[in-house]
């Protein structure tokens, strides 16, 4: 742990499987705060659960969890104050990247049939900061 500055807070970040979610997650953690994390992808937030571990740090998940579906929202938010009685930080770190010509790809189809590159990132933080806790 690399300070006590967050200690007794609790984090709730969004998209710890990569990115700026994994590394702020991380961060809270190695100064002091317990993190509970989320990610649609299974595979990469065990990743990052291993790499606390070994680091022994406090950060918990729910995944998968895609945070455009409600129902996710409100399984995350209630996990996180039955686990730890309230949140004090949310970072919404989860997003999407879609890496290609603009010709070459439906990027509505592609990442979320339903709502898009813009619905995956504004829908997704909407619900977690207005779910009630």
């Amino acid at each position: 742990m690399l300070s006590n500055r967050l200690s007794g807070k609790i984090a709730l970040v969004t998209g710890i499987g990569s990115g700026i979610g994994k590394g702020c997650a991380l961060m809270f953690a190695r100064h002091g705060a317990k993190v509970m994390g989320c990610d649609i992808h299974a595979g990469t937030a065990e990743e990052t659960l291993a790499l606390a571990r070994r680091e022994e740090l406090a950060i918990t998940s729910l995944h998968p969890c895609d945070l455009t579906e409600p129902r996710d929202v409100g399984r995350l938010i209630e996990a996180t104050v039955e686990r730890y009685a309230g949140i004090d930080i949310l970072l919404n770190a989860a997003a999407f990247g879609a890496f290609a010509w603009i010709e070459e790809s439906n990027l509505h189809d592609e990442v979320h049939p339903t709502f898009g590159v813009r619905g995956v990132h504004t829908k997704s933080h909407w619900q977690c900061c207005d779910n009630p806790a």
